[in-house]
């Protein structure tokens, strides 16, 4: 792990904006004021836990590594690889201001579950940002005006655009042309499929996470675009084949929804990533191959598994936690409501008595 601990006061020399920038901010990045959380810890950082390599709670976290990332961007730094090492570092440092894990949890851990979070998030704002800009010329206000005038100027380079109109080809799969999605929001696949389970009142198949994800409003008929209901079609498909095999054979084989989902979707591509499923996949799939045995069900080694089913459940007992501290958190507000409301009726002016003279 490599950071450095020191200042982030770059010196740059900066050149005059171009015209079409003129109506952009001030030259520096400005100043982003961090509201710190509100949590049981006596110290104001909010409790986190780090499951199957991803920060949890996946939103909470990402939503302060965003602002962190605002309060301090530089004009080289158009894409994560060319952000300084003082920088990141200062994000990180900045990270560790609002959130706090369990002291078995190794700082180098959280480390790298916190860099692979940071990477994604970077990588989205200078998109957004690139997008607003070559669809509309505008500028976003949180960015700085040195800051747009390098970023525009790479994004200019005959480099730059023949590598992004590879990246868009190689993306297009979904509603006229755009990548497909989710409806997921900022929750991960591991959060949502602890939250069907605590629905089902058992443990969700693949296809069942992939539907509750894809599906608008999460009801599993309404799909975000095409791949997510042709990827949903092609899971009933095979699910109707292996209905007529079960009929035609004499021998009754239960069908294994893991297999069924991975061939619905082609398997894993060249980065060992199973579409559809994000951060769920280790929890079906683990780390290691899956197979099939003999007599048709699936199984995985014996450390596999028991990964899974330790994730799992610290999964759920992070969902319990949020929803507790969520409940605690109403009851206090009712409670205030309450007091406040009790002290305004009892502390108001009291209504003059009625006199006959004063007509």
């Amino acid at each position: 792990m490599r950071r450095i601990l020191a200042s982030a006061n770059n010196n740059r020399e900066h050149t005059s904006m171009p015209s079409e920038l003129e109506t952009a901010q001030e030259s520096h990045t400005p100043h982003v004021t961090l509201t710190a959380p509100t949590n049981d810890t006596g110290d104001g950082r909010m409790k986190i836990d780090v499951i199957g390599g991803k920060l949890e709670p996946s939103n909470k976290c990402s939503r302060k590594i965003t602002e962190t990332i605002y309060e301090r961007l530089e004009p080289s730094g158009f894409n994560w690889k060319s952000v300084s090492d003082v920088t990141k570092n200062f994000y990180f440092e900045e990270f560790k201001k609002y959130f706090v894990w369990r002291s078995e949890i190794s700082e180098e851990v959280v480390y790298d579950a916190w860099l692979s979070s940071a990477r994604l998030r970077y990588s989205e704002i200078c998109c957004f940002a690139r997008r607003a800009w070559e669809e509309n010329r505008t500028c976003n206000n949180r960015i700085g005006r040195d800051v747009w005038l390098g970023w525009v100027q790479y994004w200019n380079t005959p480099s730059f655009k023949e590598k992004s109109e590879i990246q868009k080809k190689n993306r297009r799969s979904g509603v006229d042309g755009h990548p497909s999605t989710h409806t997921g929001g900022s929750a991960s696949h591991k959060v949502h499929a602890a939250r069907l389970e605590e629905i089902l009142k058992r443990k969700p198949t693949p296809g069942e996470v992939y539907k509750y994800t894809h599906s608008k409003g999460h009801d599993s008929v309404t799909f975000v675009d095409p791949k997510s209901k042709r990827t949903y079609e092609m899971m009933e498909s095979l699910r109707m084949q292996h209905a007529q095999n079960v009929d035609e054979s004499t021998v009754s084989e239960p069908i294994d929804e893991w297999k069924l989902y991975l061939d619905a979707v082609g398997g894993k591509n060249k980065k060992n990533i199973i579409y559809g499923l994000g951060s769920s996949q280790a929890i079906f799939y683990g780390s290691g191959k899956y197979q099939k045995n003999t007599v048709g069900s699936s199984h995985f080694d014996n450390q596999d598994h028991q990964n899974m089913q330790t994730q799992l459940q610290e999964m759920k007992n992070l969902v319990k936690s949020m929803q507790e501290e969520q409940e605690n958190r109403l009851k206090t507000m009712e409670s205030q409501l309450a007091m406040m409301f009790e002290a305004h009726t009892n502390g108001g002016p009291e209504t003059p008595p009625d006199d006959g003279d004063n007509q």
